[in-house]
């Protein structure tokens, strides 16, 4: 499911949180928790970013539709 980056079944502010950490610096690319990277690009931009982060905690609260298209994401 595009957005779980944690990979427990759901998209919601978990995966936002683990997607602002990775931006940040703070969890390192594909280790768990934030184990499925390749999901995260739900913004359809050239990253994963604060910019998805964003996205799934609006999705998470209602805001927006769940229902992402990932673009291809992978680990630097």
């Amino acid at each position: 499911m595009c957005g779980d980056v944690n990979g427990d079944g759901v998209v919601n502010i978990g995966d936002a949180l683990l997607t602002a950490q990775y931006d940040v610096g703070l969890r390192p690319c594909g280790q768990a928790p934030f184990s499925h990277p390749e999901l995260c690009n739900v913004n359809r931009d050239a990253g994963c970013n604060i910019g998805d982060a964003l996205k799934m905690a609006q999705c998470d609260v209602g805001l927006i539709s769940c229902a992402f298209v990932c673009n291809p994401f992978s680990c630097p």
